[in-house]
């Protein structure tokens, strides 16, 4: 004998499969773009920059090795949020080289590298996030390091 089911049971059946066909196709789309290029198109963009800013910064440190002991003195705290900055960015390439198919790899290896990069997604927009904002003051200090030099002129 069959049972009716009251509308609310049915509907929230009905979102939750929703939800997991969701969730598959998503993965799916992540593990083909990966099987295809090698990676997602988000996480190369975000190495590309994070690269570049890495780059900077070590160069920014490198440079201030080379200054004299009192500009070394006044730059002391752009070289401080330089090395967080650097050290940031190495996280995130870090975790961005664990998420590049091996080119060796099939496609057992995208499917394993798409799940992980779903699992890693909010660790990398956090962690993104940190690293922009790092950016910010940095630029910030450098501005004002610079206007304060303007400044004594």
């Amino acid at each position: 004998m069959p049972t009716e089911t009251d509308p609310a049971s049915a509907f929230s059946l009905v979102v939750g499969v929703v939800q997991v066909v969701d969730v598959s196709f998503r993965a799916l789309s992540a593990c083909r773009e990966i099987h295809k290029d090698g990676s997602l198109a988000q996480h190369r963009d975000s190495q590309e920059i994070t690269q570049q800013l890495l780059e900077t910064t070590q160069h920014l440190e490198n440079s201030h090795i080379n200054v004299s002991a009192s500009a070394a003195k006044h730059s002391n705290d752009v070289v401080e949020v330089s090395k967080k900055c650097s050290e940031t960015a190495s996280k995130i390439l870090t975790e961005l080289n664990k998420l590049q198919r091996d080119p060796k790899g099939g496609f057992r290896d995208s499917v394993a590298k798409g799940l992980r990069s779903l699992r890693k997604k909010q660790f990398l927009t956090e962690t993104q996030a940190k690293l922009n904002s790092y950016r910010e003051i940095l630029n910030t200090r450098i501005l004002s390091k610079l206007d304060y030099h303007a400044l004594q002129q």
